[in-house]
């Protein structure tokens, strides 16, 4: 064992360099791998795990003629069914990350590789008892916690070519495990699953595994997002919901409701109304678990990273994003004793959910401080002004105000010429030169973040609402500050 910590190290310290001697490595590992089989060795086994690790992160793209060898032992390490996982779990971990990280392309053993996630992280059914609860975890840690996210981005990166991979034997983990962990953990995890890859491409990308798959798979956004989107809006309002019901009580005709999505006695929030128990009968395209939600005052920090899926999916799908919420929000419909597909559910008589979004997004933008992440709303905010939704007509003038406070953090302009330009156009190098990163580099190149002008585009939509809205344009116009007005014609070259 000795031997072997002291070769890994001298691998680490060689990188590349060592790639003629990887031959004679692959002599002699597997057979060492076979012959620590035997119970006891495991401490030994761990030690392989790290070599193959740093062998695989040396050799980079040639590491396809060591998988046979690798995804062997991932799948031993990280087989809750097995009793050595407890030791193994961590270094397995760091290995099939680094495997993802370095290979070419998906194949079919790496694809068959993430059912064990499954157990990992807890997500089985109730009668499984491989990977019941949050057994998986205990024996991880948080730090495992981490690494599992940036194995569920890498492989939501690595199918990107082939997206019917990746709903066929990817997805139900992804939005599974997000919808597990999303409101059962501390905020820095929370973090770890929304934006679980700092710095992934130079300084200005955070990668986000629910917001990379909408970016990827816009396709499939219905079903990768309907699941999910509840959990997001509900961690976004639910400070508005302690505020709205504070205004509430002394109305004895309001009322607010909260409820889950699970054959139980909904929760009451407000004593001033009780609802009879229901069960949803909206069909999720995806079977996810339904955990209890934590108080939401510790999210605060994530809040930026909750609005930037929000974006996402805005800025994808406008309609479907507007049309999921308006089904949020059929009052009259949860009055005839039909449940609503959302959890929890806040019902607000004479409140439109849509319009409580948009009035939270106002309120929390200057929360937001990555400026992609700004950029990001301002492209979904100046996607909802030509729609019609009367939610976004009353409050016309406060999302071109929105739009404006971006513009001031996003367009910069040439000291040489005079002229503007949008500081986000192109992407950067990457930091690290894995095929991982250059994947994501590669991808990056198709978002719109990196690839359209911000004023340029809410010049387009305002000439789009022009067209759409008629003589109503004029009025809208009026409702906005002049001071707004007047900042707004120094980035887009339009006639108000």
């Amino acid at each position: 064992m000795k031997v072997l910590n002291v070769l890994s190290l001298i691998i680490e310290r060689m990188g590349p360099s060592i790639r003629p001697h990887i031959g004679t490595l692959l002599q002699f590992m597997p057979q060492l791998w076979e012959e620590s089989s035997h119970e006891g060795s495991s401490m030994l086994r761990c030690v392989i795990l790290i070599a193959l690790t740093n062998i695989v992160k040396a050799v980079e793209g040639d590491s396809l003629q060591l998988q046979p060898m690798t995804t062997q032992a991932i799948a031993l390490a990280t087989d809750v069914k097995r009793s050595e996982h407890v030791y193994l779990a961590e270094d397995g971990l760091d290995l099939w990350l680094a495997v993802l990280y370095h290979t070419p392309s998906v194949n079919d053993v790496l694809l068959h590789l993430i059912a064990n996630m499954v157990g990992l992280l807890g997500l089985g059914p109730p009668g499984d008892d491989s990977s019941t609860s949050m057994a998986g975890l205990m024996d991880i840690g948080n730090d495992g916690l981490e690494v599992c996210f940036k194995i569920l981005e890498a492989y939501t990166v690595l199918c990107a070519s082939q997206p019917a991979q990746f709903m066929q034997h990817c997805s139900e983990v992804v939005v599974k495990a997000c919808v597990c962990y999303l409101c059962d953990v501390k905020p820095q995890c929370v973090m770890a699953i929304l934006n679980c890859v700092t710095d992934a491409i130079g300084d200005r990308h955070g990668s986000q595994v629910v917001e990379k798959a909408v970016l990827i798979y816009p396709q499939y956004i219905q079903q990768l997002m309907t699941p999910l989107l509840s959990l997001i809006l509900r961690c976004l309002l639910d400070d508005e919901v302690g505020v709205v019901l504070f205004k509430l009580r002394a109305n004895s005709s309001a009322y607010l409701v909260m409820c889950h999505l699970v054959p139980r006695p909904h929760h009451i929030v407000s004593t001033l109304y009780h609802a009879p128990c229901h069960t949803h009968t909206l069909p999720r395209p995806l079977s996810c678990p339904t955990p209890l939600p934590r108080p939401f005052l510790q999210y605060q920090s994530t809040l930026p990273a909750f609005y930037a899926v929000i974006s996402r999916v805005v800025l994808t799908d406008a309609r479907f994003f507007i049309s999921y919420v308006q089904q949020l929000n059929l009052m009259p419909e949860y009055q005839k004793g039909t449940a609503l597909p959302w959890e929890p559910m806040v019902l607000m008589q004479g409140v439109e959910l849509f319009g409580l979004i948009l009035d939270h997004w106002a309120d929390k933008l200057d929360s937001v401080a990555l400026v992609q992440q700004k950029k990001l709303a301002g492209l979904a905010l100046s996607t909802l002004l030509p729609l019609p939704e009367l939610s976004v007509v009353r409050r016309f003038a406060a999302l071109v105000n929105m739009c404006v406070e971006v513009l001031h953090d996003v367009v910069d302009t040439d000291d040489d010429n005079g002229s503007l330009y949008d500081v986000l156009m192109g992407t950067a190098e990457p930091k690290e030169k894995t095929l991982h990163h250059l994947r994501e580099q590669q991808i990056s190149q198709c978002d719109a973040v990196f690839t359209t002008s911000l004023h340029t585009c809410i010049a387009l939509k305002l000439e789009e609402c022009r067209f759409l809205h008629g003589p109503i344009y004029g009025q809208l116009v009026e409702t906005i500050d002049p001071s707004v007005r007047e900042q707004l014609v120094q980035f887009v070259s339009i006639d108000l």
